[in-house]
């Protein structure tokens, strides 16, 4: 056992033998005396390799937060550009009489563009579909009308029919 252990006192305490750092921790149990040593060199180099990366980390942070704050500018541009495309593209279909984009209390943004433009769009084809049924039906009423004239005329001919001699 090594002179500059034997002389300490019970407890805890740091030595340096061989150019280490080493815990030391003294035990009476019972009659017995345990020494327990802890070779605190490598605990060591590793808080100096963690110093050592202070300053790459400082660097590197602030550098890692603008190039994610740059992919988080470029990026929805590029994903979402599906959609604005398809948003001016039926913004485009835009007739006189719709609602006009941008007014309401709906966003002006790509999705509530889109809602707008389809909202009108959908009114625009059930008045469509109205104006048609009015259509078709005017036109069976107005082609019904003379055909029952003359359904009318061609049954009074059917029983009034005349005598082959007359003529």
């Amino acid at each position: 056992m090594p002179s500059e252990i034997k002389e300490l006192p019970k407890g805890e305490d740091e030595v340096i033998m061989d150019d280490k750092d080493y815990h030391l921790e003294i035990r009476n149990i019972g009659d017995d005396i345990f020494y327990f040593l802890f070779d605190e060199s490598a605990l060591e180099q590793f808080e100096q390799f963690e110093q050592s990366l202070n300053v790459p980390v400082a660097l590197i942070v602030p550098a890692i937060c603008l190039i994610a704050l740059w992919m988080g500018f470029l990026f929805p541009k590029s994903i979402i550009s599906p959609l604005t495309k398809l948003s001016n593209q039926v913004a485009k279909l835009n007739y006189p009489g719709d609602a006009e984009i941008g007014s309401g209390d709906k966003p002006l943004d790509e999705p509530g563009t889109l809602e707008i433009t389809f909202s009108a769009y959908q009114k625009r084809i059930a008045k469509f579909l109205s104006r048609e049924q009015q259509f078709s039906s005017d036109v069976s009423h107005e082609l019904r009308t003379p055909l029952m004239g003359i359904q009318s005329a061609a049954e009074n001919l059917l029983n009034e029919r005349p005598d082959n001699n007359r003529y």
